[in-house]
């Protein structure tokens, strides 16, 4: 890997953290990359900007400036500011060996490689190494990324205590080619305070794990590498509980910066802001989601095998309606191939949802498309099939409700999604001992 000198290109400057687009754009092999650092080829020199921690995102795109060519990573004029933002930018101090000091360190924290000339470069989407999603591939080029509230995001309101899986926001991304974006930081806005945690869905699927809300009232959603395909919208909501909120809650994305994405550019109405939303006194009821007795060994290569069994018990407060449910399924890597789920209740033969496949953080999704009803202080047993493939013979399968959220029960009084207590069928094991009484989840062993 060799070095070049370089000169600045035009509509770029220096400034006190580093190198920050000015007017203009920089072309790497056709290429153009935006966000919260910065990266183009001209003059054969590379120059990075980097005003966060997304560190980690870097790996791919280096990947990318591979196909243009020889890998170059330092420049006369150019340089870098510190990762942690804790020195200032000064080019006469930039150094071939500190450039290169910051490719290892980034490197060190994946398992990638970075060099020149290596075969398959291709973007990989990022999508978590726990997640059944098939990796689709980014597109080498890229356009212009489209992001504005959806059309169908939630209007101002008000949201009773409690109220659980409330939807606060939702925005339309969209771009003409395959795109991915890497990260963002919302912001929470409102005389008001939240403490629950917060997380994205794409329609009924959780995307992300739960985030908090810091100090700076900021939710930052990192490593999240959302596919966007090409000319389609897709739609991305913020989801959280009332628990603990009063007053005045709303969620916004303050800026196109606030956006991390291999898209040459962002276009956008910022700041882009949600409908604010008004916690009330009223509290919605509750429903609790426990395990209900023990499975028996399954066999592999079995069809329509049960996996999980539940019983879920409204409270006294509302009628309630069960109409979205996510499970967390876990057990060696063979656990993408199980297919065909089926839910039914109780000892009844009939279907009532179906999911052919996991999808992201290991979740299979049913949607109930003719919502169970559970009256006050009722219970309702629930109980999960799939087909076992071959290669789980001599493995164990686990099922547990993993985030509050993912579980939909909407109450007739009110409208908003029950309190959900999952204490007990929260995938935790007191003994460490699989198939004991104390497990918070359901188990099977394939024999």
């Amino acid at each position: 890997m060799g070095f070049r000198d370089g000169k600045l290109a035009d509509g770029w400057e220096k400034r006190s953290q580093g190198l920050q687009r000015n007017r203009g754009k920089g072309f790497l092999g056709g290429a153009f990359f935006n966000g919260a650092w910065e990266v183009f080829d001209i003059h054969d020199c590379l120059y990075f900007n980097f005003n966060s921690h997304q560190k980690l995102f870097m790996i791919n795109k280096l990947k990318t400036i591979a196909l243009a060519g020889a890998l170059y990573t330092g420049c006369a004029d150019g340089g870098y500011s510190d990762l942690d933002q804790t020195s200032p930018f000064r080019p006469d101090q930039i150094t071939d060996a500190g450039i290169q000091d910051v490719l290892n360190d980034i490197a060190s924290e994946t398992k990638n490689s970075v060099e020149a000339g290596m075969e398959d470069v291709s973007i990989d989407s990022g999508i978590p190494v726990s997640s059944c999603i098939e990796n689709p591939k980014v597109d080498q080029f890229c356009d212009k990324l489209l992001v504005q509230l959806a059309g169908q995001t939630p209007l101002s309101g008000s949201i009773p205590q409690n109220a659980g899986a409330v939807i606060f926001t939702c925005w339309d991304f969209k771009s003409s080619t395959n795109a991915q974006v890497n990260s963002f930081q919302l912001h929470r806005f409102g005389p008001g305070s939240m403490s629950s945690s917060v997380y994205l869905f794409h329609g009924n699927q959780r995307i992300s794990g739960p985030q908090e809300i810091d100090n700076n009232q900021a939710v930052e959603f990192s490593q999240l590498n959302l596919f966007i395909p090409s000319l389609m919208n897709k739609k991305i909501c913020v989801v959280a509980n009332a628990e603990d909120a009063t007053g005045v809650n709303g969620f916004e994305l303050s800026s196109a910066e606030a956006i991390v994405t291999n898209s040459c550019s962002i276009e956008g109405n910022f700041p882009s802001i949600g409908a604010s939303q008004l916690v009330v006194s009223s509290l919605v009821g509750n429903v609790e989601i426990i395990k209900h007795g023990s499975l028996a060994e399954v066999t592999a290569g079995e069809k329509d095998a049960r996996i999980a069994q539940f019983a879920l018990k409204a409270g006294t407060a509302e009628d309630q309606l069960l109409t979205r449910l996510s499970l967390k399924i876990e057990s060696n890597n063979a656990v993408c191939e199980l297919k065909n789920f089926k839910l039914r209740v109780g000892g009844e033969t009939t279907v009532i949802a179906t999911a052919e496949k996991m999808e992201s953080l290991n979740l299979v999704t049913f949607v109930i498309e003719k919502p169970l009803k559970i009256g006050k202080g009722q219970e309702l047993n629930i109980n999960i099939t799939t087909d076992i493939p071959e290669s789980l013979k001599g493995q164990s399968i686990k099922t547990y409700l993993e985030e509050s959220v993912d579980l939909l029960s909407q109450g007739l009084v009110f409208g908003y999604g029950q309190k959900v207590d999952f204490a007990e069928y929260n995938g935790a094991d007191k003994d460490g001992i699989s198939g004991t009484d104390d497990d918070k989840y359901s188990y099977v062993f394939v024999k």
